[in-house]
């Protein structure tokens, strides 16, 4: 199914309005009714925006974003810098779509709370590292019950790779953790 739908109305001409759909197709409604996983990528990505532009509606904007950066996933990848130069998106709503990708990366990341296996460290690095643009090296710190109390991104490096050699350890535990002697 299009992200995006539209209305031809008499004459020919097409409608892009979100208003111009049955309810029943509406995004928002779609989302009242059938729940949030009735939606597609580009129907949540227009209810984040909440408008369009002058002749092109929510979902098309949306449905463009997604196919410049060929996914959603590389699309929350986007910095808000790069998405306020494009045409229709402009600082609020760029600020709306980085803020919407964050809240799900920290979601993610907040759980769980305590590490049972290499799974949970799995989750956790997912979090941290979705949407990153380059490589990353993240230390995850656990208390000795193995409860998650601060994520670190260590080293940050090029588009395909973290350069990291020798881990300073000292440096890790003055950034990890401030207040605490090192050993």
């Amino acid at each position: 199914m299009s992200d995006v739908r539209r209305t031809v109305l008499p004459g020919g001409t097409e409608d892009m309005l979100i208003r111009s759909l049955p309810p029943c197709e509406r995004p928002r409604e779609r989302l009242l009714t059938c729940g949030v996983d009735a939606l597609t990528a580009g129907e949540l990505i227009a209810l984040v925006l909440r408008n369009g532009t002058k002749g092109k509606s929510a979902l098309e904007l949306a449905s463009e974003l997604i196919a410049e950066y060929g996914s959603a996933q590389a699309l929350a990848g986007a910095r808000p810098e790069e998405l306020a130069m494009r045409p229709g998106v402009g600082p609020a709503k760029a600020a709306a779509l980085v803020a919407a990708f964050q809240l799900s990366r920290r979601s993610v990341r907040s759980d769980p709370s305590q590490l049972r296996s290499a799974e949970d460290v799995a989750t956790i690095a997912r979090g941290e590292l979705a949407g990153a643009r380059r490589e990353r090296l993240i230390v995850v710190i656990c208390d000795s019950a193995n409860h998650v109390k601060k994520v670190v991104t260590v080293s940050e490096g090029a588009l395909a790779r973290s350069i990291v050699g020798h881990v300073p350890w000292s440096g890790v535990r003055a950034v990890a953790c401030p207040r605490v002697a090192l050993w």
